[in-house]
């Protein structure tokens, strides 16, 4: 017997692509972004580089006690949840989310030149204590 699915019984997950300044900014709002974003219908992907680039912020003696308090506590949010790692190859972590925005994945990120080159963006909504998409 033959299966039929109506188009409301059909589950469609979207990747999210979340940039460092995304995570680290939840992070320091105590923004649930992960639970949101699954709640959403989001599949939520870190690639590898943003996770070097987070690391590799911890160990500069330039940043203070604080922020590098938060970078952990977002490294850790992120091994906590689940949150599938991907490489996507990239050098430049900021070219590689305009590829992949202009793809069609939602990407989240603060940077400003970013969010002018894609169309499906990740917004944070501080006051409300919320993460939500802008397209």
């Amino acid at each position: 017997m033959e299966k039929v699915y109506k188009f409301w019984q059909v589950v469609f997950f979207m990747k999210a692509i979340l940039d460092s300044s995304f995570i680290i900014s939840c992070a320091r709002n105590k923004i649930d972004f992960v639970s949101q974003l699954r709640e959403q219908g989001f599949e939520i992907v870190v690639p590898n580089e943003v996770v070097s680039e987070m690391k590799s912020l911890m160990n500069k003696k330039t940043i203070s006690r604080k922020n590098r308090d938060i970078v952990k506590l977002a490294l850790d949010i992120l091994d906590s949840s689940g949150v599938k790692y991907e490489s996507f190859g990239g050098d430049v972590v900021d070219e590689m989310l305009v590829k992949l925005g202009k793809k069609g994945y939602a990407i989240g990120t603060l940077d400003r030149a970013i969010k002018k080159r894609i169309s499906r963006r990740i917004v944070i909504l501080t006051s409300k204590k919320r993460v939500s998409p802008d397209f």
